[in-house]
């Protein structure tokens, strides 16, 4: 039987992993279960604060690197796209902290907690909705890098006709690759056995950066791509292209640095649970994910120009073996990561129908068993076709960044809304501050969703014009 600790905690864990898709999916899922092993607040001993900032960083950390190139040009250019970045760093640790110091009215260890404890359950099922339906994007987004990652390894083998030949097309490979060895691996309730590839996926993620930065300072040269190297020198955007393209970056910054689901249990196993010690991790995080990021963000913008593509992987050539190392290790990472978002996010979805059926006393083990093949098959057949259509990294990456906002801005707004008007239950003091700060997140919040998913209609209506 299935306790309510059971169901909060999965939808935690499928939270956790939709907002590190950037994340990357299995960096997140290594670092909740850090977090879990610590148990409760009732432990001990706890972590300190650099542990706590490292496992914000192990979670946020993840495939979102590899769009930042294309991000800081879209947005305008270097300058534009890192006041974006800044602007949004300092709202992102505002709402951790909110979250932070929520959960200490209660001691929730959950993010669904606090907003269970501020909002009531319906707003905690709209948590859920949201963060299913991030899980659900970061699944098509694996296939859609894929599909990138063998495009430009056979057009660096074949040259640009390669798409002549229908075993080379990016239709017939994701298809091929996700059938053969994602799809089997969905059905598994528990996918404990992927965990030796947790050290990889950190891996994966940090070679990219490395290619650029090699491409940047001269030995990678040769490794760029000759159809890039002919149009980097383009020009950047004017001025005013700037000032209005700035908010492109707002997604896949949202996207990038999207932790707010584990910030509640790292929060809630510091050895010294306190609002302090959780401001200093913060503020570890953010550096680290800003220098990161701004990097692969700068370095790839000057290095590339105008020929930057979604995913930097493709501005390079798969000729050399250094290239293709990368390629080959990003296709595998993938690969174990899509079945993670499946067992999670069905999880969810199978706990939700359970329950609704449970109140109507029919069988829930029947029902179990029929919900469990049924959410699979349509889960995975829906993104693979999602997948074989879309072409632009961006567009999933929109997507995605839009619904982040919502855990991101919305929520915890929604929280401090929520505590306000029940000031005298809570003991919140300065009760008129903290309504206004929430209504201003949840505008802040509505405002980058709208950005998101308008950016996210423009490209789909460019790439189909």
């Amino acid at each position: 039987m299935t306790t309510d600790n059971e169901f909060e905690l999965n939808e935690l864990e499928v939270s956790i992993l939709s907002s590190s898709y950037e994340d990357t999916a299995r960096n997140t899922r290594r670092a909740i279960e850090d977090a879990r092993s610590l148990a409760s607040v009732h432990v001990s001993k706890g972590i300190l604060w650099p542990m706590a900032g490292f496992l914000l960083i192990n979670a946020a950390l993840g495939a979102g690197v590899l769009h930042f190139p294309s991000a800081y040009f879209e947005a305008g250019g270097i300058l534009p796209a890192t006041l974006v970045q800044i602007h949004l760093m300092f709202l992102l640790s505002l709402t951790m902290i909110i979250l932070a110091s929520v959960a200490d009215l209660r001691c929730d260890n959950a993010y669904h907690d606090v907003v269970r404890t501020a909002c009531g359950p319906v707003a905690q099922r709209l948590a859920a909705l949201s963060v299913v339906l991030a899980c659900y994007g970061a699944s098509v987004s694996f296939l859609v890098i894929i599909g990138d990652q063998y495009d430009r390894l056979f057009s660096s083998l074949y040259g640009s006709r390669f798409c002549d030949v229908f075993y080379l097309r990016r239709e017939f490979t994701i298809s091929a690759t996700s059938v053969v060895f994602i799809f089997p691996f969905c059905f598994f309730r528990r996918l404990d056995f992927l965990k030796f590839g947790s050290i990889l996926g950190v891996m994966v993620m940090v070679y990219p950066i490395l290619l650029i930065i090699l491409a940047y300072c001269g030995p990678g040269q040769a490794w760029i791509a000759a159809d890039i190297r002919r149009y980097k020198e383009a020009q950047l955007h004017s001025i005013v292209d700037q000032i209005v393209a700035a908010g492109r970056a707002v997604p896949t910054v949202c996207f990038a640095y999207q932790t707010h689901e584990v910030v509640v249990p790292i929060y809630a196993n510091l050895r010294n649970r306190h609002l302090y010690e959780m401001l200093r991790a913060t503020l570890l995080c953010m550096a680290v994910l800003f220098t990161i990021y701004s990097t692969t963000g700068i370095l790839g913008c000057i290095t590339f120009g105008a020929a930057v593509r979604p995913d930097v992987i493709q501005n390079f050539d798969a000729n050399s073996p250094y290239v293709l190392a990368g390629i080959v290790v990003l296709i595998i990472k993938m690969v174990f990561t899509y079945p993670l978002l499946v067992v999670c996010g069905r999880g969810v979805l199978e706990r939700v129908e359970l329950a609704r059926f449970k109140q109507r006393d029919c069988t829930s083990r029947d029902w179990s068993v029929y919900t469990h093949y049924i959410i699979t098959l349509v889960w995975f057949a829906t993104s693979l076709m999602l997948a074989t259509t879309i072409y632009n990294l961006t567009k999933v990456i929109d997507w995605i960044g839009g619904l982040a906002c919502a855990n991101i801005f919305i929520f915890p707004g929604m929280c401090l809304v929520g505590i306000s008007t029940n000031s005298k239950e809570f003991r919140i003091q300065r009760p008129v501050l903290n309504l206004l700060v929430g209504i201003v997140l949840v505008l802040i919040g509505l405002e980058k969703f709208r950005i998101g998913f308008g950016h996210y209609g423009c490209v789909f209506l460019i790439d189909r014009g």
